[in-house]
């Protein structure tokens, strides 16, 4: 069976195209024009996304939102990172950590068909490091990748040799709610209540 992504990141299609091909299900990106809701709570803008989608395409579809919070201030800049990120840059971002550099990356994918939505999360937790990498990978799918250093690694993502950054794809691959979706997908039964989050 086929579903759709609705998104307009290559990067983030090819992860998911990646990991679920690799589980049996087949992934089609669209890319659709729609209207975001104003929140400050990232779940709520993507099942809205996903239910907008759905009424226009009428299909088996997944959307996927992505943020990066600075845990110092909790939930910020969650869903306004890419206001944020446009606003201060990745310098700016920086000046706010001082003492406390813990960050993460929080996604949430959300799956709508005809009988259910379902909701799937990941959370990447990190530091924020003392420089900016100068390396742009095509892989990227934000400009935070030069800032960002997983947890369990020495180096942003950006500046990760090819052992390092294979390794945390890898790793990262088995726990990303892609694969969290793709073992629900080939083992649901509609015969239980489909709405329940995992």
């Amino acid at each position: 069976m086929q579903v759709m992504f609705v998104t307009s990141n290559v990067s983030k299609f090819a992860l998911a195209k990646r990991v679920l091909e690799k589980n049996g299900i087949g992934l089609l990106q669209t890319e659709l024009d729609i209207r975001e809701i104003q929140s400050d709570d990232i779940e709520e803008i993507a099942v809205d996304k996903a239910k907008k989608a759905f009424a226009i395409l009428k299909k088996p579809l997944i959307v996927d939102d992505s943020c990066f919070v600075l845990k110092k201030f909790n939930t910020f800049p969650g869903a306004f990172s890419k206001y944020v990120l446009k606003s201060i840059g990745l310098s700016g971002i920086m000046k706010l950590v001082d003492d406390d550099r813990h960050c993460a990356f929080n996604s949430i994918l959300v799956y709508i068909d005809d009988k259910c939505v379902r909701i799937f999360k990941l959370e990447d937790p990190g530091t924020v490091s003392f420089k900016i990498s100068d390396v742009n990978l095509p892989e990227a799918w934000s400009d935070l990748w030069k800032i960002f250093i997983p947890e369990g690694y020495n180096n942003t993502v950006s500046d990760m040799n090819d052992v390092e950054r294979n390794s945390y794809y890898s790793s990262f691959q088995e726990v990303t709610h892609y694969q969290k979706f793709a073992d629900w997908f080939n083992s649901f039964s509609f015969s239980v209540n489909p709405n329940s989050e995992k």
